[in-house]
């Protein structure tokens, strides 16, 4: 099963740095040297958001040995085993997909720690893959499920 981002949020995003990198380029224009600070924090945005835009910069794959998720063209795999559990995490306002190691898992030992005391996780997922935040954490907890009985039958 692969999960695919919503573009429309991309867009977004990508049209909102683009206005403030032309914001930018007005504010130099007239002389406010804070304009170049701008074009280069929302020029770099634009950037980033038409990569994200690109086919198969971005994705979830679920499998019957885990996980991987990708973005901007960087993937990470994960084994339904190194997961203890996955439940919705705040940051902010934003919601993600939190999930906790099992001991099976090594590395990252101390951004685990400081991810969980942020978000009560140790790690979370980049997008929710146009799912809502407890449905998507809901189906991956169903695929870890669904591994871990056929391990042990």
């Amino acid at each position: 099963m692969i999960l695919w981002p919503k573009k429309s949020k991309y867009v977004l995003f990508l049209l909102v740095c683009a206005a403030f990198t032309v914001a930018g380029v007005l504010m130099v224009r007239g002389g406010d040297a804070m304009g170049w600070l701008a074009i280069l924090c929302f020029g770099f945005g634009v950037i980033v958001f038409c990569v994200l835009l690109l086919p198969g910069s971005a994705y979830l794959k679920l499998d019957g040995a885990g996980f991987t998720f990708c973005s901007l063209f960087r993937s990470h795999t994960l084994r339904w085993y190194e997961i203890a559990s996955f439940g919705t995490a705040r940051i902010g306002r934003r919601k993600l997909v939190g999930f906790n190691f099992s001991q099976f898992h090594r590395g990252q030992g101390r951004m685990r720690k400081i991810s969980s005391a942020i978000s009560g996780y140790e790690a979370a997922l980049p997008d929710t893959y146009g799912m809502k935040t407890e449905d998507l954490a809901a189906l991956m907890n169903d695929w870890r499920q669904r591994s871990a009985s056929s391990r042990d039958a």
